[in-house]
Formats: structure tokens, C-alpha cells, sequence
């Protein structure tokens, strides 16, 4: 073992009587210091600045997790609690988003992360990326259940936010093409071919909502 992690081990030894927080905090931030890329002497740190209440630290202690981190989803999940600190305790969205965009560099379908991305995105009014976001995202989805409910989101985005209703009346179409009888995708396309006057479409799209209603379960 490297004579620093030797060092580290030694800094966060357990005390009888154990000292108290601050001192342990302190004890672990010297140990931090001596082997900055020892994961148990950072989960000790981690552990003990989420009890304080010290979150700016809590996050910074994450990413590093993330850096030393030897399985992808793991350092993924890290650097997603990370932004979530920035974003919800720290009111920090630019780095918030930077942490979320280093998840996805790390596993590019990690789902909590373009949630994180989506919510943070979301609040600054730039719906454009937002919908960007949602079409990486359903993408990457790992299944097709996750990859229709990014793709509903795209859809809404793009048809009441960014006012472009043709646009997303393609993206339901993406879904009736693997989920023909999905009723959300067939009416929410029924009215976009009604606020743009497309009748005859309209009028298409109502008769494959009642085959789908007619047609057997299962």
C-alpha cells in the first residue's frame, strides 16, 4: 500500500472517546489532503459534511468521488448528486449543469442526469435547449417506455413552448411508428392537425383513435 494511503488511513482512525464532528471533519480533510484520490477517505468525508449541513463541500467531495470512481455508473451517480447539490442547495446552474453533462460523458443514457439537465435547463426559459436535451435523451433511452416519454416531452416543447406545431406533430409521429394504438401520442396529434385546420388529418387521426379504442386488449 502507498506510504500516503498509509498516512490517510491513519488521519481517520477511529478515537475512543471519538472526537467530535469538527474534528473528525478536519482529521478527514487532512487525510483528503495526504491521498486525494483514496475513495474511503472521501466517503468519510462525504458522509460527515452531509450531516453538517456543508453542501458546497458535500458537492465537491462528490466530484471527486466521481474522478476516482473505477465503475462508469457509479461515477455517473456521483457526479449527478453533485449537480443536484449545485442546482437545489447552491443555486448553481452553470455548474450544475456541468456536473450532469460529465455523468452523461461517462454513461451517455444515464437517465437521472438528463433529468437533472431537463429540471436545471428548464427553469432559465430556453426551451430550445430543453428540447434538445429531450431529444438526446429519447436517444439514449435504454427502453422504449422511457424512450417515448422524452419524446412526448419533446413534442410538447416544441409545439407550445417554441410554437412550432408542424415539428411536433413529427415527433408523435416517431411514436405511433413503434406504439400505433398509443392513445396520449394520437391525441395530442389530433389537436395540432386541429389548431393548424388540417381537417382531412384530423379527421384520419380521430378514425385511428377509435380502431384504437376498438381494438382488442392485449
Amino acid at each position: 500500500m502507498a506510504p500516503e494511503c498509509n498516512r490517510a488511513r491513519r488521519a481517520v482512525k477511529p478515537e475512543f472517546p471519538p472526537p467530535s464532528n469538527g474534528s473528525r471533519t478536519r482529521r478527514c480533510r487532512r487525510a483528503s489532503a495526504l491521498a486525494p484520490r483514496h475513495a474511503r477517505v472521501l466517503e468519510v468525508l462525504a458522509g460527515l459534511h452531509e450531516r453538517r449541513g456543508e453542501w458546497k463541500e458535500l458537492a465537491e467531495v462528490d466530484a471527486a468521488l466521481a474522478g476516482v470512481e473505477a465503475d462508469p455508473e457509479r461515477g455517473a451517480t456521483m457526479h449527478v448528486r453533485a449537480g443536484d447539490l449545485l442546482a437545489e442547495r447552491l443555486a448553481a446552474p452553470i455548474e450544475a449543469v456541468a456536473a450532469y453533462k460529465s455523468a452523461l460523458a461517462l454513461v451517455p443514457s444515464h437517465q437521472p442526469a438528463f433529468l437533472g439537465l431537463e429540471r436545471v435547463l428548464a427553469r432559465s426559459g430556453d426551451w430550445s435547449v430543453v428540447r434538445e436535451v429531450c431529444r438526446a435523451a429519447a436517444e439514449a433511452a435504454p427502453d422504449e417506455g422511457a424512450r417515448i416519454a422524452w419524446l412526448r416531452k419533446q413534442a410538447a416543447l416544441t409545439a407550445w413552448r417554441l410554437g412550432k406545431p408542424r415539428e411536433a406533430m413529427e415527433v408523435l409521429e416517431r411514436i405511433l411508428e413503434t406504439a400505433e394504438q398509443d392513445v396520449q401520442a394520437l391525441r395530442d396529434l389530433f389537436v395540432l392537425h386541429v389548431r393548424e385546420k388540417q381537417w382531412r388529418d384530423a379527421a384520419d387521426v380521430l378514425a385511428r383513435l377509435a380502431a384504437s379504442a376498438s381494438a382488442p386488449a392485449g
